[in-house]
């Protein structure tokens, strides 16, 4: 709703620049209609009024602003989406239990985070890693180590995943009662949380 009331603010502004720089262009064209009349202009036709260009000037300047403006409005910028990237390991790659994960992403949208992820392929759930993954400015690298689980031999994903606020609470508060418990059961990803980018790998040692 407040969007809607923004874009409709927006629209009248741009309609009201449009009516008075149009309405400045009348007056002017009058202004200027009127002292070719005058008899007494008669020998100086080519030399309106200064109120006359300066209104001509506003004319102008208020149908180009209100122009661009309902442009705007009707050409909405697109905002940039989300972007991620795994770059090492590489896929099908063999690591060590403890993999250092490492990529880059950029347009995190305000309030949400990123998270690594990893999922055995022959099991179901998700296990968060650690804590939220912090892109560096300006490049966006990251880098953050996964933990894998089960057999040497076994399978996984590792996936990055956009967490809005909800879903990064979701994986806070698991990690705090598994921290507690001893206990990290796999779990669905939660609502808000996309995968953006992912890799799997064989898990080749301890």
């Amino acid at each position: 709703m407040a969007d809607f009331i923004e874009s409709f603010a927006g629209l009248l502004t741009a309609l009201a620049a449009l009516c008075t720089g149009l309405a400045a262009l009348i007056h002017a064209r009058r202004a200027f209609l009127k002292d070719r009349k005058d008899p007494q202009k008669t020998g100086d036709l080519r030399r309106p009024r200064p109120l006359t260009v300066l209104a001509f000037v506003f004319g102008l300047i208020a149908v180009g602003v209100s122009a661009f403006m309902l442009g705007s409005w009707m050409y909405p910028r697109v905002p940039e989406l989300p972007r991620a990237a795994i770059l090492s390991p590489s896929p099908g790659a063999a690591v060590a239990s403890g993999v250092v994960v490492s990529g880059n992403a950029g347009a995190i949208p305000a309030g949400s985070r990123l998270w690594l992820v990893v999922h055995p392929m022959n099991g179901v759930g998700w296990w968060p890693q650690g804590e939220p993954v912090v892109p560096v400015p300006p490049s966006g690298t990251w880098q953050q180590k996964a933990f894998l689980g089960g057999p040497v031999g076994q399978r996984f994903q590792i996936a990055l995943v956009l967490a809005s606020a909800d879903a990064s609470l979701a994986f806070e508060q698991y990690l705090e009662r598994a921290a507690t418990t001893g206990d990290y059961p796999a779990r669905p990803l939660p609502a808000g949380a996309t995968p953006l980018a992912s890799v799997d790998v064989v898990k080749a040692g301890p």
